[in-house]
């Protein structure tokens, strides 16, 4: 599992404000991480959608935040799911079957794969029959042709050292904002 660690002068900024009691600071933090937790999910979708050809509202679907609060100073970004359809990455029918671009700079042709709505016209997909060997079964079954899921694309190698030099820098301003408008309601 993929997770970027936040360890910064924190513990300088709780102790130079003396004037607040130890549960605003602490409430103070929460909100700071939470902020910093919203940042890091959006900072992972947009370096996401610069390598994968995919629509951020597909992975906001999968994105969740465990949200810190003044007991608890933890805030996780989550990524959870299995791997989406290829109809996801921009996938169009064409008359030998199905072509997909997972990634931005390629663009590949699925063979004998088709493109259809399943249900009440919920879901569209790209699907594939099954073949025994290289021989097709038949008509039916079909099957749902999927790639990465959103939490393999959340712990690439990529994703994760940009969120590493992101997110320390993140929480200091959201820290030192937090602080500020403490300040200015206590007055």
């Amino acid at each position: 599992m993929a997770g970027v660690s936040v360890r910064s002068n924190a513990a300088q900024f709780i102790a130079s404000v003396e004037n607040f009691k130890k549960r605003e600071l602490n409430r103070i933090v929460a909100v700071a991480l939470n902020r910093t937790a919203e940042g890091a999910r959006a900072e992972a979708s947009r370096n996401i959608r610069k390598e994968y050809n995919v629509k951020a509202s597909e992975l906001s679907k999968a994105f969740s935040i465990a949200r810190a609060w003044d007991a608890n100073l933890t805030a996780v970004v989550m990524a959870s799911g299995k791997g989406l359809n290829l109809a996801a990455f921009g996938a169009r029918q064409t008359q030998k079957g199905v072509s997909v671009a997972v990634r931005r700079t390629e663009r590949r042709l699925l063979k004998g794969a088709f493109l259809t709505t399943l249900g009440a016209g919920s879901f569209t997909g790209v699907f594939m029959r099954v073949k025994d060997g290289d021989k097709l079964v038949g008509r039916f079954p079909i099957k749902a042709a999927t790639t990465v899921s959103v939490p393999g694309m959340f712990s690439s190698e990529v994703v994760v050292q940009a969120l590493q030099s992101v997110v320390p820098g993140r929480f200091e301003r959201e820290l030192a904002a937090a602080l500020r408008a403490a300040e200015l309601r206590k007055a």
